[in-house]
């Protein structure tokens, strides 16, 4: 248990900006103390009077001395717990200003930061904008190159249809020049093959009516045979490989099919 002499005589002598307490007790082992009225004020001497061993006071007894001079014994409790509760109030007040003033500077460094995220934040929207719209811009781009490269060919395509039509056309057209030609053809050859043995035969019979040998024949009257007719099996078929190629029927013909051509009958003469 603490020291507690019998009796205090506490004194507070103000002298310019440095207040001494003088406590002094009836005890004679103990030699008065003096302690500074601002640490007094202050409260930082409570512990360091609660660590020293040789100054065995009360804390109380110190807390209560606020200005002038004052003497106080032990029994005025009142006065004590009064001083007491008033620097403890004033202690708290002081620690929750500096408790407010530390959470305010980390408020604004919170702030400071949290506003630094923002605009960075912010600045990183901005990019982000900007590459968007670039890339739906080069989208956009590329949208309309494709498209004009589909009508490009579908151009492209229009035009090959046309003009494989065309050709196709030229094609049939030609197909039908050349059937004509080929056709007027044919008709000029057959004209030409009339036309040179109805010669032969006006001269042979020339030749036959001044002979007297063979009654004249009109070679007009003659009834030609279309090739359809033509066997390919037939005795005379070797005949139908002639040069002049007239086929024409004669009555009472030995063979089983009466074709004969003009070679066979005298007309023309073998070559």
């Amino acid at each position: 248990m603490a020291y507690q002499p019998d009796n205090w005589n506490i004194k507070l002598s103000p002298k310019e900006n440095y207040s001494k307490l003088q406590i002094s007790c009836e005890s004679p082992s103990k030699s008065p103390l003096l302690i500074p009225k601002t640490e007094i004020e202050d409260g930082s001497s409570v512990s360091k009077m609660n660590d020293a061993d040789n100054h065995r006071f009360l804390p109380e007894v110190l807390l209560f001395v606020d200005q002038g001079n004052a003497r106080v014994t032990l029994n005025d409790n009142s006065v004590i717990d009064d001083a007491f509760s008033k620097k403890k109030k004033k202690a708290l007040l002081m620690r929750e200003k500096r408790m407010d003033a530390v959470y305010r500077n980390q408020e604004r460094i919170r702030n400071t930061l949290y506003m630094r995220d923002r605009r960075k934040d912010e600045a990183f929207r901005i990019q982000e904008r900007a590459r968007n719209a670039l890339y739906m811009r080069r989208r956009r781009q590329d949208e309309e190159y494709r498209r004009l490269e589909r009508e490009r060919n579908a151009l492209i395509m229009q035009r090959r249809r046309q003009n494989e039509e065309f050709r196709n056309k030229e094609r049939a057209k030609n197909a039908e020049i050349m059937r004509e030609k080929r056709k007027d053809e044919e008709f000029r050859r057959e004209e030409r093959q009339r036309n040179a043995m109805y010669e032969r035969n006006k001269r042979q019979n020339a030749a036959q009516k001044v002979s007297g040998n063979m009654k004249v024949e009109n070679p007009e009257s003659r009834q030609e045979v279309p090739l359809s007719l033509v066997r390919q099996d037939a005795p005379n078929a070797s005949h139908m490989q002639h040069s002049y190629g007239e086929i024409f029927m004669m009555p009472g013909c030995p063979g089983c099919f009466p074709i004969y051509t003009a070679t066979d009958i005298g007309l023309i003469d073998p070559l």
